[in-house]
């Protein structure tokens, strides 16, 4: 059965996000930020991991737009994007 060229990269796009959930680390940084959103410092002491591994973490979710940035005070606050997960979910039970 051979997918349409839109399915296939919509399913592409599922399988990249997927994979960057699958990661405990960033799975861990998901659940955080379904109860308020963090800066980078306060998960990085919360999962005793070091700043920059967030950073590379952070870039990841961004990317695959699982999290979104707000700068407040030179601080950069993510929070989960709840539509990208729901979307996740939905597509999953197609």
């Amino acid at each position: 059965m051979s997918l349409s060229k839109g399915k296939k990269n919509e399913e592409e796009m599922l399988l990249e996000k997927l994979k960057c959930i699958s990661d405990k680390s960033k799975y861990e940084i998901l659940k955080m930020l379904n109860t308020e959103p963090m800066y980078g410092q306060q998960i990085a002491q919360k999962l005793n991991l070091t700043t920059a591994t967030i950073s590379y973490h952070m870039n990841s979710l961004s990317l695959n737009k699982l999290v979104s940035i707000n700068k407040i005070d030179n601080k950069a606050y993510y929070s989960i994007n709840k539509e990208a997960i729901n979307e996740i979910c939905n597509l999953l039970k197609t």
